[in-house]
């Protein structure tokens, strides 16, 4: 793929700025912990200085929550790239998974009280923002901070390609 040039960066960056103070401020709105990358990787992702495309520029998610009450988890995605993404997923579990270099280990090592939720597959079309939101059911678990995982990926058969993996900290109460 052709690069971009620094002024199609640039330009892309300040709207992704833009779009990131919009859903800080909607999760101030609605109470919810907020990350977004930091301007400097957004330049080196819309640049294409990573194979990470299409990628994750920002999450938002619903901490603390009581026992039996509904958690949430957003995830804010962007293509970068002319050509459309297929067969699109976001993914969440619970556990330490986050340490482990390999998904696999991670996934074994999910704490098995707490639900594992995918999206409906789902497509970015070029140069597009997508939002992908997953809501939960906190089951009845000690009052602690549980770590949460989310994985950006794409289903190719036989294997998978993962553009993301993060993770959040929900407080049960």
């Amino acid at each position: 793929m052709q690069r971009k040039s620094p002024k199609q960066v640039r330009d892309a960056v300040d709207k992704l700025l833009k779009q990131i103070e919009e859903h800080k401020k909607q999760a101030e709105r609605e109470k919810l912990t907020f990350y977004s990358l930091p301007e400097k990787e957004l330049i080196k992702l819309e640049r294409g200085g990573t194979s990470k495309s299409p990628y994750a520029y920002a999450s938002s998610w619903l901490t603390p929550v009581p026992r039996g009450y509904q958690g949430l988890y957003r995830m804010y995605l962007r293509n970068p790239d002319p050509v459309q993404h297929l067969w699109l997923f976001v993914t969440i579990f619970f556990g330490l998974g986050f340490v482990f270099d390999d998904l696999s280990q991670a996934w074994v090592g999910r704490d098995k009280r707490w639900p594992e939720l995918t999206t409906s597959e789902f497509s970015l079309p070029p140069n597009a923002y997508s939002t992908q939101e997953l809501q939960f059911t906190v089951p009845n678990v000690e009052p602690s901070t549980y770590l949460g995982n989310s994985v950006f990926w794409k289903q190719i058969f036989p294997n998978g390609t993962i553009y993301y993996r993060g993770g959040f900290s929900v407080a049960i109460t």
